[in-house]
């Protein structure tokens, strides 16, 4: 039988600040019964510390080019490697130690049936007609002419939850669309995947299910937005 979920957190060869070690003693604070385990590079060796919050955290090395390339854990999402490597888990909660955990609602998010939640773009809700068009005919041109903005969201990512099984076949499925992704969004530092996942996918058909604006504020939202009665399970700062 599959494990319901895994949390997975990207661990560079960097000491933790105690922002990250506050961020990460929340996950392991509310969501400690559930498998947490840290992706590294082959030669980190910040496992020590790790432990300290996480006393029961499994490790794994995967190859350097995804921490040491610019797009390297952008890819790495986007990979048959990931999903496979996984794939005994039905989903994975990606959490970049820019996240805050408020309270656990884990399995209850991981039974709304969706494929992916993520965090929504606010930027996107004055959307003129002929950038609605635009974004849909040519993503990739949409970006770069908002380049400041999208770097913005991307930057503010890194909280989301992934079905397993769906993942795999849309990597392989969509393979060169995610190499022409790449190849446009070079001149952007890309921090993750998410540009691709909001602005490539679900353009013509639906490819995943993801929930409404509101329920993706509920799952995560940004700090400086938060409202106290509107507190979400989880929270994001933009910078560690």
């Amino acid at each position: 039988m599959k494990e319901l979920v895994t949390i997975l957190i990207p661990l560079s060869d960097k000491d933790l600040t105690p922002f990250q070690k506050k961020n990460l003693a929340s996950c392991q604070a509310h969501l400690g019964d559930f498998q947490i385990t840290f992706i590294k590079a082959d030669c980190n060796e910040c496992v020590a510390e790790v432990l300290e919050i996480c006393p029961k955290a499994d490790f794994f090395s995967v190859d350097d080019r995804y921490f040491t390339a610019s797009q390297g854990l952008a890819k790495f999402l986007l990979s048959e490697e990931l999903y496979d490597m996984f794939s005994w888990s039905r989903f994975l909660l990606w959490f970049d130690m820019n996240s805050y955990v408020h309270r656990n609602e884990l399995a209850y998010w991981c039974r709304q049936g969706y494929d992916l939640i993520q965090l929504y773009p606010a930027f996107d809700t004055n959307l003129t007609q002929m950038d609605q068009w635009r974004r849909i005919i040519n993503p990739g041109k949409s970006i770069l002419l908002e380049k400041e903005i999208y770097r913005s969201f991307q930057h503010s990512a890194g909280f989301s939850l992934r079905r397993v099984d769906v993942f795999q076949k849309l990597v392989r499925k969509k393979k060169s669309l995610i190499f022409s992704f790449f190849q446009e969004m070079s001149g952007i530092d890309s921090a993750n995947d998410s540009l691709f996942l909001e602005y490539y996918l679900n353009r013509w058909r639906t490819d995943l299910a993801i929930p409404n604006q509101i329920s993706r504020n509920r799952f995560v939202h940004l700090d400086h937005l938060l409202m106290q009665e509107e507190m979400p399970f989880a929270s994001i700062s933009p910078i560690i």
